[in-house]
């Protein structure tokens, strides 16, 4: 049985396809969903057989990114707009295919900055850094290794972005 309302859970990287019933074929039907952070994909309806056919592409769902999604649906009749604000939630998954597990640096500032925060991970308990147990350190010192795995992080996506081709936090780019 094909799906009939958008997805309210999806991987990145699946298929999926819904459509909705509709006697009017000069209209244009819309699912916009809207992330947390402010991203925004579009979904448009291809009208067939009394429906309007929606599909979100293993590309398409690749691109929302993990995260939560409100969805507003927007129906272009006649000149004019009609919106449904929030007819649900998506929450969107990592593709398990192309996940990268954190580095060393993005763990090391997760756990610190959780630990500044009063509530250390369970590994940070046993855990040391150079023999030093990290949940033993004054705030300070908890502080300054910080600041030292921020600098670390800051070094290792400043490469990753130069050997993708794009520029370096450090470039300024203007355009004449």
């Amino acid at each position: 049985m094909p799906n009939s309302v958008p997805p309210t859970t999806l991987t990145a990287g699946d298929h999926y396809t819904w459509s909705e019933e509709s006697t009017v074929a000069n209209e244009r039907w819309e699912y916009i969903f809207t992330g947390d952070d402010g991203r925004k994909v579009s979904v448009t309806a291809t009208y067939a057989a009394n429906a309007h056919t929606f599909a979100i592409t293993p590309a398409l769902s690749g691109s929302f990114g993990s995260g939560i999604f409100t969805i507003d649906k927007l129906v272009y009749a006649d000149g004019e707009r009609t919106t449904t604000r929030k007819i649900a939630v998506l929450t969107v998954y990592p593709d398990p295919a192309v996940t990268v597990e954190p580095t060393h640096n993005e763990k090391m500032v997760a756990a610190l900055r959780k630990s500044l925060e009063g509530g250390a991970p369970e590994f940070l308990e046993s855990h040391s850094v150079n023999g030093i147990s990290v949940n033993r350190l004054p705030h300070l010192e908890k502080l300054a290794m910080l600041r030292r795995y921020e600098a670390r992080l800051a070094r290792e996506q400043d490469r990753r972005r130069v050997a993708q081709g794009k520029p370096s936090r450090r470039e300024i780019l203007i355009e004449f």
